[in-house]
């Protein structure tokens, strides 16, 4: 697989997310002048979030932000993970888990402990990897963080494009549960 099929493969996955009932805010959306491209404006200052964006770059294709239910974080992190191995897999939900501490800072919430949702897309351009990572690796690779200021959730999604299948974490929190079928409809309408 090239890096020209992943790119486009995560490029699409982006749009995708970026249209949901709740959408996801990516690096471009964030960039001065976003809003006059039709994106709604997500804080008045994205800098700071755009400097956490860059710096996560180092452990993912793409990372995405939103606010959900009164303000809590939630990410969109899209590795595009063709050619890893289980163990690469699990260990990359490990590194995520233990990196997007600071995104927590972004909450608007004002209680002592903020969450912060983590949706690792995991993207596939073949069905068997993707089959694979759903029997053996999914469940392996979610993982909580819970500490005095922080409660970290990393929930793993699987993304076959070729079987046009998205399978997400069983007990989605926050009430969005409808977002497997949501994605899966949105990515796959035009395919």
């Amino acid at each position: 697989m090239d890096d020209k099929t992943g790119n486009e493969l995560v490029r699409r996955l982006e749009e995708t997310l970026g249209k949901t009932k709740y959408p996801f805010y990516f690096e471009q959306d964030l960039l001065p002048g976003a809003e006059s491209k039709g994106k709604r404006t997500l804080m008045k200052d994205t800098s700071k979030l755009r400097d956490e964006m860059q710096n996560a770059r180092s452990y993912c294709d793409s990372i995405g932000f939103r606010f959900i239910r009164l303000g809590d974080v939630s990410l969109a992190i899209i590795v595009f993970a063709e050619n890893f191995s289980n163990d690469e897999l699990i260990g990359r939900s490990v590194l995520i888990k233990s990196s997007v501490d600071g995104f927590g800072k972004f909450s608007v919430k004002t209680t002592w402990n903020i969450p912060v949702s983590v949706n690792v897309f995991f993207a596939f351009a073949s069905s068997d990897r993707a089959f694979a990572f759903r029997n053996n690796v999914q469940d392996l690779c979610k993982h909580t963080k819970i500490s005095f200021l922080r409660t970290i959730r990393v929930k793993p999604w699987s993304i076959d494009f070729e079987g046009k299948h998205v399978s997400g974490p069983k007990a989605l929190l926050g009430g969005l549960d409808k977002e497997p079928s949501e994605i899966e409809s949105k990515l796959f309408a035009k395919a």
